[in-house]
C-alpha cells in the first residue's frame, strides 16, 4: 500500500500560487452564481405560493456548506481540489482519511454558521464583528505565516500537488 501513495511522499508540500488562487477564483465564481440563483428563487412564486420565510444568506451558506461538507466525507476533497490536482495528505504523505478532511472543512465553515446562529440567536450585531475579527485574524496569520491555514494545523493536513 505504501508503494501505491510513493509519488505523494517524493512531490514538495507545497501547492502552488496558481492553484490557490484557481481555488479562490472558482469559490468566488460558485459563490456568485449560486447567491443569484438563490436570490432569484426566493423571489419566485413558487417559494412565495409555499409560503417558506427562509433567510437568503442560509440558503447560501447551506447551498455551499453541506455539499462541500458531504464532499469532504464521501470523497476526501471537493471538485476545486479535484480540478486542480490537490491531494490533502497526512504527516506521513498519505492521503488523509474521510473524518480528517471533514474536520478540515467544519473548521472551514464553522465561523459561518456560528455567526448565523449566533445573529439569529442573539439579534445582535455582535456577531458579526466577532466574525469580521476572525476573517481579519486568519488573514494576518497567512501573511505571517503563508505555508499552512490554521484549519490543517488543528486537523493535522497538508495540502500537495496530486
Amino acid at each position: 500500500m505504501l508503494s501505491q501513495h510513493r509519488p505523494l511522499l517524493e512531490k514538495s508540500a507545497v501547492v502552488s500560487d496558481a492553484q490557490r488562487r484557481g481555488l479562490m477564483y472558482l469559490s468566488i465564481m460558485i459563490a456568485l452564481m449560486s447567491s443569484g440563483l438563490i436570490s432569484m428563487m426566493a423571489g419566485s412564486k413558487l417559494m412565495r405560493g409555499l409560503q417558506l420565510d427562509l433567510n437568503p444568506a442560509l440558503l447560501t451558506l447551506g447551498s455551499f456548506s453541506i455539499p462541500s461538507l458531504a464532499a469532504s466525507l464521501f470523497l476526501r476533497r471537493g471538485l476545486g481540489y479535484r480540478l486542480l490536482k490537490i491531494e490533502i495528505v497526512t504527516r506521513t504523505g498519505l492521503p488523509a482519511s474521510r473524518w480528517r478532511t471533514f474536520l478540515r472543512c467544519l473548521l472551514a465553515w464553522l465561523p459561518f454558521w456560528l455567526m448565523l446562529l449566533l445573529g439569529h440567536i442573539t439579534d445582535s450585531i455582535w456577531p458579526v464583528w466577532m466574525f469580521v475579527l476572525c476573517v481579519v485574524g486568519g488573514i494576518a496569520y497567512r501573511v505571517i505565516d503563508p505555508g499552512r491555514t490554521i484549519r490543517d494545523r488543528l486537523a493535522g493536513t497538508w495540502l500537495v500537488p496530486g
